[in-house]
């Protein structure tokens, strides 16, 4: 079992950047606020570096794909609750909850895909939930560091709100396409 890799080191050098990101929003460094941008498209990039890295190195193991996908969810998760914090709102809240229960029920359908001897390969409407959930998380980015950008930050909240919902419609929709794919197979 590979643990101690280049990939896993990037990953765990990823998630200590964004627990300073945490750190400064959550204990209200105003200074250090312009910082969180610039740092999270950082950890954004370093997300896609451990992957290359994996892969052409030939580093790719398990407990590197676990601990990638846990620390993605963990900021992507950690994000939302954050900026609920600072800008609530009811939409969002309900997002959130939704992508919670799908993250749970898609971990599910991962493990009885295992148990079916199943492989699941990622597919488009993942793919774009991916896309939209980071598109959103970098926009709440840029207004948790710039918080006073008037009405140019009510653009940007109200864009958060739509991507989110296009990204849970994608990230469902992809949740039943899984679904059906491992249901549809007989154990042998």
């Amino acid at each position: 079992m590979k643990i101690n890799t280049i990939p896993n080191w990037i990953t765990l050098i990823r998630f200590l950047l964004y627990v300073l990101i945490l750190v400064v929003l959550l204990g209200n460094i105003t200074w250090l606020r312009p910082y969180i941008l610039p740092t999270y498209i950082l950890v954004f990039f370093m997300d896609k570096l451990d992957g290359w890295v994996a892969r052409t190195f030939n580093q790719a193991s398990e407990v590197g794909q676990f601990f990638d996908l846990s620390v993605d969810r963990a900021i992507v998760t950690t994000m939302l609750i954050c900026y609920l914090y600072f800008y609530p709102s009811v939409i969002i809240l309900i997002l959130l909850i939704a992508n919670l229960i799908r993250d749970f029920l898609v971990a599910g359908v991962r493990q009885l895909a295992a148990i079916k001897l199943v492989f699941l390969k990622a597919h488009i409407l993942g793919k774009l939930k991916f896309i939209t959930e980071n598109l959103s998380v970098i926009l709440m980015a840029i207004l948790l560091s710039y918080p006073n950008m008037g009405s140019y930050g009510t653009i940007i909240h109200e864009s958060i709100k739509w991507i989110l919902v296009l990204g849970t419609i994608f990230g469902w929709w992809a949740f039943g396409l899984y679904l059906r794919q491992v249901l549809s197979i007989k154990q042998k």
